[in-house]
């Protein structure tokens, strides 16, 4: 069972979906899965006194899209792992490969399981057996057992929520979770703009230092009369200091008693 948001839309309807492929990455993991779409999961309309416009999700990506025989509605999504709401205890065999390849046959027989397995279902968390981690797929690590009682409860507490009886719940939702993309978005800006996003600054910091100890900048990072100098420099060294080497050589006197064909050589 999939969220409403893996469909690219925001809606708060889950949907049965068949795994095809899982990917396993070392920060995120995604899987490859067939979306069944619920006739009532169609993306929110616009109102006219609450506009509302749907939102594809961030990690989701739409890899095909069809009518299968009957008009029943599926799609072919990747998506992040995050976004699978629960495992049924249902099984069926779907030919995965010819489903990715864009096959209709595998496709259609993929789509005519999952609505044998839907048929006559109203609220599918309720209604479709759910997987039990621990009794039926055999994961009892402490750490995953203390968050899976953690998450049955907050899904009581949501399923609990006077929101549900709202007659414009969808618009509402929607608003809510436009607003909080946007406040990712937001996070994640401030985030690339501050000092903390820059690799680089500790090394930046150091050539800072480095520029105040030999005079080119003042304490305000103000540039002084030898920073000037080594702009002006144009060397052929490889070395990424090399105009520092150049003004110093100059600051020093080393050139001084040196003729022009000299300096130039040393240069």
């Amino acid at each position: 069972i999939v969220s409403g948001r893996a469909q690219g839309a925001s809606f708060r309807a889950q949907s049965l979906a068949a795994v095809l492929r899982v990917e396993v990455g070392q920060q995120d993991s995604q899987v490859s899965v067939l979306i069944l779409q619920r006739a009532d999961s169609e993306p929110v309309v616009e109102d006219a006194d609450d506009e509302v416009v749907p939102m594809h999700d961030g990690g989701s990506k739409l890899l095909q899209s069809g009518e299968a025989p009957g008009g029943a509605k599926w799609h072919v999504v990747m998506l992040d792992l995050a976004e699978l709401v629960d495992s049924t205890k249902k099984k069926i065999q779907v030919d995965e490969q010819g489903i990715l390849a864009g096959l209709e046959t595998s496709v259609h027989e993929a789509v005519a399981q999952l609505l044998l397995l839907s048929e006559g279902v109203e609220h599918m968390p309720e209604r479709v057996p759910l997987a039990n981690p621990m009794k039926d797929l055999k994961i009892n690590h402490i750490d995953f057992v203390g968050a899976y009682e953690m998450r049955k409860e907050w899904m009581e507490e949501m399923k609990a929520n006077k929101c549900h009886g709202c007659p414009k719940l969808e618009q509402h939702f929607a608003v809510a979770d436009v607003g909080r993309r946007l406040q990712v978005t937001l996070e994640e800006l401030k985030y690339k703009l501050s000092d903390d996003s820059l690799q680089l600054m500790p090394e930046f910091e150091a050539r800072l230092s480095l520029l105040k100890s030999l005079g080119y900048i003042d304490a305000e990072n103000v540039v002084q009369l030898k920073g000037h100098t080594a702009c002006t420099i144009n060397t052929a060294s490889n070395s990424a200091f090399g105009e520092l080497l150049v003004t110093e050589l100059i600051y020093d006197g080393v050139l001084t008693p040196l003729d022009p064909a000299e300096a130039v050589a040393l240069l």
